[in-house]
């Protein structure tokens, strides 16, 4: 019998220390009536918080614990009855610890405990038809999907196990420990942000099943030195690789029909596009390859080492945010096939001295040389051309119009 069929009220018992939060009224609980319980001072001051959603609730909405009011939760039980919980219901629990799921759920959104730091338990019910929980972690019942690792767990290592297909959005995103991980044969998608904010991950191994890689997967794994893209893969999403600052080399399968790795970078397989620049790879100076005419958006958003860089002659475009924090870029080489320079390309370059704009570019978008003090702006043109936006060049950095390009040597 439902906690809520003998107290239809939700309600919160306090003791000295700790304080019990229950919803059992009949309904989905949503974020608003979980705010209206929790919007309480006594909360605050306890160092243990758990939660009980009765069987009559039936749902829990999206997002409904997500937010302020709700870091402090340390675990969470849900009684048989409830049928649903929502993608990200419980995102942003930072101290959540342990979570019990009943038989009657099933329907679970995605990235439900995606940065809950704590997590080292997801416990289902045995007779749940729909999913099951594998060493604390979350996963489907056929055991095809993983849907959320226990990020919390001291683990250095994971394999994850033969039979999963898929890696679900956020699984194992912010799993501090990891070091290593190795993926089963059997593994045919990554989803987006399904490895980010692991910070400690040094390696992965990916098998030659997988065929796509989400947006952001591996978003922000600074510890991560070098990767291997199988044939299979046709798809990887944007910023799949962005902050991932020791990355050293992007090795691409030799029969892949998708891709290629230049130099320890990743291109599209016929060399025109610059997908991630190998940030770990410590080069002072790095020259575009000629047949280049697309550099990805990050492609080099947060490279440290770099100072210089000479843009192909087929490029048109910079896109937005492609130089963004590379904090010791000095001197960018424009050459005059560029046309557009969108927003953010060059935002917190910091060390950048000096920049030459030819006469080709035709549009300078809000931004793009956003967070720079110091940098002399050399413009072909006698005058600021009518596409560019009024606010290009934000804190006013010196510009001087008229400029006669002179081309200097790389560094060595």
């Amino acid at each position: 019998m439902a906690l809520g069929s003998k107290n239809k009220k939700d309600k919160i018992e306090f003791d000295r220390t700790s304080c019990v939060v229950y919803f059992l009224e009949e309904g989905e609980v949503t974020k608003e009536r979980a705010v209206k319980l929790f919007d309480n001072k006594k909360i605050i001051d306890k160092s243990y918080i758990r939660v009980v959603i009765g069987g009559d609730a039936s749902a829990i909405a999206s997002c409904a614990f997500s937010g302020y009011y709700f870091k402090k939760i340390n675990s969470v039980t849900i009684e048989d009855g409830v049928t649903k919980i929502g993608g990200a219901a419980f995102s942003e629990c930072t101290y959540l610890g342990y979570v019990s799921i009943p038989k009657s759920v099933t329907e679970i959104g995605k990235n439900v405990f995606r940065s809950c730091d704590c997590l080292d338990t997801i416990s289902v019910d045995v007779e749940n038809p729909s999913y099951k929980s594998i060493d604390g972690s979350l996963y489907t019942k056929d055991g095809s999907v993983l849907m959320h690792y226990a990020t919390h767990k001291n683990d250095k290592s994971f394999s994850v196990p033969k039979g999963v297909t898929k890696i679900e959005s956020s699984a194992f995103y912010g799993g501090k420990h990891l070091e290593s991980v190795k993926l089963p044969k059997s593994l045919m998608e990554i989803e987006e942000y399904a490895f980010s904010a692991c910070y400690s991950l040094k390696s992965i191994e990916m098998p030659e099943s997988i065929a796509s890689i989400g947006n952001s997967a591996f978003y922000s794994c600074s510890a991560l030195e070098t990767i291997r893209i199988p044939k299979r893969v046709e798809v990887i999403g944007k910023h799949a690789f962005e902050y991932c600052e020791a990355l050293k080399n992007i090795s691409v399968a030799e029969d892949s029909e998708t891709y290629r790795s230049i130099s320890g970078s990743l291109y599209t397989k016929d060399g025109k596009t610059l997908i991630q620049y190998a940030l770990g790879k410590g080069e002072r100076s790095f020259t575009v390859p000629r047949d280049v005419c697309n550099i990805t958006e990050d492609a080099f958003k947060g490279c440290k080492a770099i100072e210089e860089i000479k843009l192909p002659d087929m490029l048109t475009t910079i896109e937005a945010y492609t130089f963004e924090s590379c904090k010791n870029l000095k001197r960018v080489d424009i050459q005059n096939s560029v046309d557009t320079i969108c927003a953010f390309a060059f935002r917190c370059c910091e060390s950048l001295e000096e920049i030459v704009i030819p006469k080709s570019v035709t549009k300078i978008e809000e931004n793009a040389f956003a967070g720079i003090s110091n940098v002399k702006i050399a413009c072909v043109a006698e005058s600021k051309p009518k596409g560019w936006h009024e606010k290009w060049n934000p804190r006013n950095c010196p510009v001087f119009w008229g400029h006669k390009i002179l081309r200097k040597k790389m560094i060595n």
